[in-house]
């Protein structure tokens, strides 16, 4: 949870993939987002020490919507000749060319039970993934969050409005999680970006670019404000070159 606060990228995925995480956690697999190379993927630790890194070929997008499609790689970090594609549901894949998550987990599934030295004990795991499908549709899934304060929910809720209303500038996601509120954005602009980070009264040098990301911290009327912004760094790489024509 530790790393969730203190990384905002992570924060703003780990809901967004919440119906891949929650069945491989179900299945007793240590499922968490993690920055690999400079992209957001799902990591799975296996009994081997090797692992699975599922993601949609890049970085995992902020919005799930938006994932076409489906990749689970095997590697161990000591042992390079330990490499194999274990699903792969893109244009060129084994798989049918899909997004869908139930053929990924059934897939990987059958692929563990075949190889029970990576985890033994799959078979009395099938139970609960029953039950986790079911409940990460319910308001019970969420129950681990921080207590939400009414005054923070208030103010997500208003620049929610205001953002519709074009007082504010387009969001993809405004939530409230315990006493800070958390804004995805996607700008079109640099410019647009540079608004948000005057608005919420960013300290530029505290900007962080990861992968396809850019986070930030700042304040709205006086609350935390915790940004991502999708798609900034390649904007700043744009900014500069043709700065330099």
């Amino acid at each position: 949870m530790n790393n969730l606060v203190e990384d905002p990228i992570r924060a703003a995925l780990a809901p967004a993939y919440r119906h891949v995480i929650e069945p491989l956690r179900s299945l007793g697999l240590m499922a968490e987002i993690e920055e690999q190379a400079g992209n957001y993927v799902i990591s799975v630790p296996l009994a081997d020490s090797s692992r699975l890194t599922v993601h949609p070929l890049a970085s995992l997008p902020l919005d799930p919507a938006t994932v076409m499609w489906w990749q689970a790689l095997r590697t161990h970090d000591d042992n390079p000749t330990i490499g194999e594609i274990v699903y792969d549901s893109t244009e060129d894949g084994a798989e049918e060319t899909s997004p869908a998550v139930g053929p990924l987990i059934s897939h990987l599934i059958a692929w563990l039970l075949a190889r029970p030295r990576l985890h033994g004990d799959l078979p009395a795991r099938l139970g609960a993934l029953a039950a986790s499908v079911v409940a990460v549709e319910l308001p019970s899934a969420y129950a681990l969050q921080p207590p939400l304060n009414p005054i923070v929910a208030g103010v997500a809720a208003r620049m929610r409005t205001e953002s519709v209303e074009g007082r504010l500038p387009t969001v993809l996601e405004v939530d409230a999680e315990g006493d800070r509120i958390h804004l995805v954005i996607h700008p079109q602009r640099l410019s647009e970006w540079n608004l948000w980070c005057d608005l919420l009264d960013v300290d530029p040098r505290r900007i962080t670019h990861r992968g396809d990301y850019a986070s930030a911290k700042g304040l709205y009327r006086g609350h935390g404000v915790a940004i991502v912004a999708h798609g900034v760094p390649a904007l700043v790489t744009a900014e500069v070159k043709r700065k330099h024509r």
